[in-house]
């Protein structure tokens, strides 16, 4: 079975892979891969869920402070199939081989 990417944690992709996980795949809030990136007014991409806990407790963008949208989360479907192809061709590839 394949493992679903909420289970696949950044240290597992450095360390055991040796694979360097690109900035833009990781939510600004979790600093972890994306699983469900959404676009936020402010312009910029969160996982879903962290972004709606923030707004749950914020009327302000994480990282720009302005006001923004609270209920206008738009899907990012480009990110989202950019993220999965990342995470199964990491998953597949093999490690770095060790030096002795």
């Amino acid at each position: 079975a394949k493992p679903s990417l909420t289970a696949v944690r950044i240290v597992v992709f450095r360390q055991e892979k040796g694979v360097v996980v690109p900035a833009e795949y990781l939510c600004p809030i979790t600093m972890e891969i994306m699983t469900d990136p959404v676009i936020l007014t402010d312009g910029h991409v969160y996982e879903r869920t962290a972004i709606q806990r923030w707004l749950a407790a914020h009327n302000t963008s994480p990282k720009t402070n302005q006001i923004v949208e609270r209920g206008q989360l738009i899907r990012c479907h480009a990110l989202r199939a950019i993220i999965s192809e990342f995470v199964d061709a990491a998953l597949h590839a093999q490690p770095p081989p060790t030096q002795d």
